[in-house]
Order: structure tokens, then C-alpha cells, then sequence
């Protein structure tokens, strides 16, 4: 063999292994990034499921759950594209029922709402609804939603943390008002309406805002009415003291008189 042969032989070889090496490479690099986006969906469907069992029923419309439930289906057959390990025929019967609960249920009364009486609460529900306004947000992106419909529902969605905050504050109002300290109490619910006035085109928000404020003209009347109350109560012990004195300044005269006669 000669020399030119050994090393066209030889750079053959190069070049084979090199791309041998390349092909691995690409072949590594498609599957971590299937298994990344495996992993990004599965996510998703879990952050759907969160949506619609963890919120407050008070804080999702029918039409935002039907969003919710669309989005979870059509990732379980973009899971099972991918040939995820997870049971896919489950999940997805699991979100079929759901959608159908949902439909039959707008025909029904609204869900009990669940009260926002503590910041735990709060706090999960806010997290969990900036979840749902970046999920509208990523819908309209993407172009699954139009802009006036994501519009109408990202202004909701906005409401609803305004509604959960203000919901917070009539409860801290409520516990003030246990210990009778109006002041804390009506300053609680100023805030709420304040909360209340960012989404003040909501005719719900305006409703809240009305009870609030009659609620506040209340508890300013009772505290007026308290104060005099007490301000007469402290007069009547100021003046039956100085009564007291005087009776006992009587006494103690008659007797001085008494004894010097």
C-alpha cells in the first residue's frame, strides 16, 4: 500500500469518526431537548390542574375553566406524541370529564365561594391567578385566542386579585371590629375599596364598593355614638369623686366643730 493510499485511508477514517462523533452528538441533543419539553409539558398539564382545583371557584368564570380544561387535553396528546411515561389515557379521560362537568355546571348555581380569612390564602390564590393571566396572555401570543376575548379575560383575571385582596382586608376589618376598634376597622375598608376602585368598570367591583361604603357610614355612627357614651361615663365618675371629697371634707368640718364647741 502506498503512502498516498494510507493516507487518503486515513483521512477517510478522520472524517468517518468525526462524524460518528457529530451524529451522537445531534442524536444526545434531540433527546435532552424531547425530554425537555416532555418535562415543559407535563408541567403545564400539572399548573392546568392546579388552576382548576386549587383557585378559589369564586375567582374562575366558566369560560377561563373551559380555557383551562381545552389546554390540559391538548397537552395529553402532545405528551403522548412525545411517548411520555406518564398514563396518558387517564389524564386525558380525567380532562374529558371535567369539560363536560364544567359545561353541565353553568347551567346549575355558582360554586360556594371560599373564603379569603387568611394571608396563606391569599397568597396561593394570587400566585395561582398570575399563573392564569400569563396562561391567557400566552394563548393570545401564540394565537389560539383573539385579542378582544383575552382582553375581556385578562381584565377579569386583574379583578379577581383585586376582589381576593379587598376579601382579605373585610376580614381583617371583621376581626378588628370584634375588639371594637373602629378606627382599625373602617381604615380596613377604605383599603378595600381603594383595592376595589382599580377595576371600578367591574359591575362587580362596583357593588362591593357600595356595600363597603355603606358599611363604613356605619361603623363611623357607632364610633360617633360611642365616644359621648363614654365621655358621659367618665363625667359621671369625675363628679361623683368630687361629691365624694366634699362629703368626706363635710365630715371632717362638722367634727372639727363639734370639738371645738
Amino acid at each position: 500500500m502506498t503512502t498516498t493510499n494510507i493516507v487518503v485511508l486515513f483521512g477517510v477514517l478522520v472524517i468517518a469518526s468525526i462524524g460518528i462523533i457529530l451524529f451522537v452528538q445531534a442524536r444526545e441533543r434531540n433527546r435532552l431537548e424531547q425530554a425537555r419539553r416532555l418535562t415543559a409539558l407535563e408541567d403545564a398539564h400539572s399548573r392546568m390542574n392546579r388552576m382548576l382545583n386549587e383557585l378559589p371557584p369564586q375567582f374562575l368564570t366558566n369560560e377561563l375553566r373551559l380555557l383551562i380544561v381545552d389546554r390540559a387535553i391538548e397537552l395529553c396528546g402532545e405528551m403522548r406524541a412525545l411517548k411520555s411515561t406518564m398514563d396518558i389515557d387517564t389524564l386525558l379521560a380525567d380532562d374529558k370529564s371535567r369539560r363536560q362537568q364544567i359545561i353541565e355546571s353553568a347551567k346549575g348555581p355558582a360554586p360556594k365561594p371560599l373564603p379569603i380569612d387568611n394571608k396563606e390564602t391569599f397568597d396561593t390564590a394570587k400566585h395561582l391567578l398570575e399563573l392564569l393571566f400569563r396562561f391567557v396572555e400566552a394563548r393570545h401570543k401564540s394565537g389560539k385566542l383573539a385579542t378582544s376575548v383575552a382582553r375581556q379575560h385578562l381584565k377579569q383575571i386583574l379583578f379577581f386579585v383585586h376582589r381576593a385582596q379587598a376579601d382579605l382586608l373585610a376580614h381583617t376589618a371583621n376581626e378588628h371590629l370584634q375588639r371594637k376598634d373602629f378606627r382599625k376597622a373602617i381604615h380596613c375598608l377604605n383599603l378595600a375599596c381603594t383595592e376595589l376602585e382599580k377595576s371600578k368598570d367591574n359591575p362587580e367591583a362596583v357593588k362591593a364598593i357600595k356595600g363597603y361604603r355603606q358599611k363604613i357610614e356605619e361603623l363611623q355612627q357607632q364610633a360617633l355614638g360611642k365616644q359621648p357614651a363614654a365621655k358621659r361615663a367618665e363625667d359621671t365618675n369625675r363628679l361623683d369623686k368630687e361629691m365624694e371629697s366634699m362629703l368626706k371634707d363635710e365630715d371632717a368640718w362638722k367634727k372639727k366643730a363639734d370639738y371645738d364647741s
